[in-house]
């Protein structure tokens, strides 16, 4: 692995406070529920592109087609869809206290941390009309990611990274003591998220500061 370049951002200085971001084409989304930004950044030149007004206390993305779905921290736990200039295109879901995204096939996934459930908000490119339950009985699920037909959470009330089977059901714990720390006011603190590349699982811990690779 390559460090390809470090960018330190001091508070107060017109840059964004990131405490999430996610992979959008060839640039970074940077979102922050402390300070409500949300920023398309170029990672090369260090410079932001595009700064979104909206939405309300950004905490996670997933890029879905030509837009991007956002969990947010607004009291009605609006999941709402944006365009390229970040600009709302509409509410896909309301989920009070939903925290991380997941694409796959065009469905869409959705941590429920107070619920300890992991919700579909999107099938086969269809908002439904209601979240669906697909799991349940989580430590307060953060991060999830999924790779052929498992899914991977981040249980951040265990501090544990768990893998479920979509089709069986069957979980499987990969790690534990992960060294996580709960939100503060649920659910602005820092989101532990997790990433699956390729055979590689990659998660931040906050508490612990570091990022694992498993």
């Amino acid at each position: 692995r390559e460090k390809t370049s470090v960018f330190r951002a001091p508070f107060g200085f017109g840059y964004p406070f990131a405490l999430s971001s996610v992979v959008w084409g060839d640039n970074l989304v940077l979102m922050s529920a402390f300070s409500g930004e949300i920023t398309l950044w170029d990672p090369v030149d260090n410079v932001p592109l595009v700064e979104g007004p909206v939405p309300v206390f950004p905490v996670d993305g997933q890029p879905f087609g030509d837009d991007l779905i956002v969990t947010t921290g607004a009291p009605t736990g609006d999941i709402v869809r944006l365009d390229e200039n970040l600009e709302p295109i509409g509410v896909v879901a309301q989920v009070p206290g939903a925290t991380g995204l997941a694409a796959k096939d065009g469905d869409v996934y959705v941590a429920d941390y107070p619920g300890g459930r992991i919700l579909q908000i999107i099938d086969d490119g269809v908002d439904l009309a209601e979240p669906v339950e697909v799991v349940d009985g989580l430590a307060g699920p953060e991060g999830i990611d999924i790779r052929a037909n498992r899914m991977y959470v981040v249980e951040g009330g265990s501090e544990t990274l768990t893998s479920i089977h979509l089709k069986s059901g069957k979980r499987k714990t990969i790690a534990t003591d992960l060294g996580l720390q709960a939100p503060l006011l649920l659910p602005y603190g820092y989101l532990n998220n997790v990433t699956v590349v390729r055979n590689d699982i990659y998660v931040n811990a906050d508490r612990a500061n570091v990022i694992y690779e498993f």
